[in-house]
Parts: C-alpha cells; sequence; structure tokens
C-alpha cells in the first residue's frame, strides 16, 4: 500500500484510480445489499454477526488494493487526522455510488421468489 498515516487510506502499489475507484464501488455495492437484505427486510437474529463477516471479507478483499474504507465518514476522517489527501474523491465517488446501486438491487429484487417448478416437468 502507499504510505499513509493515521490508518488514511491511499491506492495500493501499481493500483490506477479506476482500478480503485471500481474496488471501492463493488465492496459498497455489496456492503449495503447485505446490509438491506438481511438486517433490515430479513430482520435476522443473525444480522450483525453476516454484516460484520461482510466488512470483514470485503476489507481482506481489497485492502491492498484501495484500504478498503467503504465509507466516505472513515475516508474522511483519517484523512483529517494524517494529512492525506490523494486521490480522496475515489473515497467519496465510489462508496456512493456503490452504495446507491446496493440499495437499487435490493429495492429491485425485494419481491422475487423462485417460481415454483410444476411437477409435471419433474418427470
Amino acid at each position: 500500500m502507499g504510505k499513509a498515516g493515521y490508518g488514511a487510506a491511499a491506492l495500493g502499489n501499481g493500483v490506477t484510480v479506476t482500478g480503485g475507484l471500481l474496488a471501492e464501488f463493488i465492496t459498497a455495492a455489496f456492503l449495503v445489499l447485505v446490509i438491506v437484505k438481511v438486517a433490515i427486510h430479513q430482520k435476522s437474529v443473525l444480522g450483525g454477526l453476516i454484516v460484520g463477516l461482510t466488512i470483514v471479507v470485503d476489507i481482506l478483499a481489497v485492502g491492498p488494493i484501495s484500504g478498503g474504507t467503504m465509507n466516505p465518514a472513515r475516508a474522511l476522517g483519517a484523512a483529517v487526522a494524517g494529512g492525506e489527501w490523494a486521490n480522496m474523491w475515489i473515497y467519496f465517488v465510489g462508496p456512493v455510488l456503490g452504495g446507491a446501486l446496493g440499495a437499487f438491487i435490493a429495492n429491485y429484487t425485494e419481491d422475487m421468489r423462485p417460481r415454483p417448478i410444476p411437477v409435471d416437468a419433474m418427470n
């Protein structure tokens, strides 16, 4: 990863701006989708654990690529504390657009249920 202090996000060595933006976009979309589907709509007892594990997986997957912030507030706080502002727009645009996509997918798939297979078709 690039040199950054106080937990400030930075692109990994050899990672392009587009790659970092895409990484933040995908992880934020995935996180919002999981939060909405599991913790809000299904009201799962294990919702907190599932969301927490999603955050762990997201960070492990893209941490070396973009820092894996998934949250503009987290990126801003670390940037203010550490004074590292290089490519900071990635950590605002990526998660906001990704979160919007995750919410859209969750809303679009809300009423989708698998269609039952007719008994005649199984023979």
